[in-house]
């Protein structure tokens, strides 16, 4: 079983709303660099996109969101930092969109979303490892930023 979070609405969605600002999203916060999939239907009748960047062969550069219902959509817990920034992009967005909270699997509270937060990919990666005390911590976050950034493919580093 995979960790999920989701995004619960105040709002209700329609199938073809949610697909129409998820292509938004992608143009808006992606350049449109990224291939969304679907809405593929699972047996439960659960539609699921997934968004993916096709110029790499790195099959770990991707995302899922599963519409539940008109309420409720969740997002299987991507394995890149890139991927997982991306995620945390577009679920804000819907949240804010829609009126919703967000929620995660492993905390029981629920926060809003806020499209201001990790505008950018380098933004994201600074706030998880540039809040060091010790000089030996801060050259070290310094490292895994720029680590992470260049196993980033090159049209996504500007993002």
């Amino acid at each position: 079983m995979s960790h999920s979070t989701c995004v619960s609405m105040a709002k209700r969605m329609d199938v073809d709303e949610v697909d129409a600002y998820l292509r938004e999203l992608n143009d808006k916060l992606f350049k449109g660099l990224l291939t969304v999939e679907g809405p593929e239907v699972w047996g439960d009748k659960t539609r699921e996109w997934t968004f993916t960047f096709k110029e790499c062969d790195d099959n770990m550069l991707f995302f899922t969101v599963w519409y539940k219902n008109k309420k409720r959509l969740e997002f299987q817990s991507p394995h890149r930092d890139w991927a997982i920034w991306a995620q945390m992009r577009v679920r804000n967005f819907l949240a804010v969109k829609y009126d919703g909270t967000m929620s995660d699997e492993g905390i029981d509270e629920k926060w809003k979303g806020d499209i201001t937060k990790w505008r950018t990919y380098k933004e994201y990666l600074e706030s998880l490892y540039f809040n060091r005390k010790t000089f030996k911590a801060k050259m070290a976050a310094k490292l895994c930023t720029r680590y992470c950034m260049m196993s980033v493919p090159k049209k996504l580093k500007g993002l």
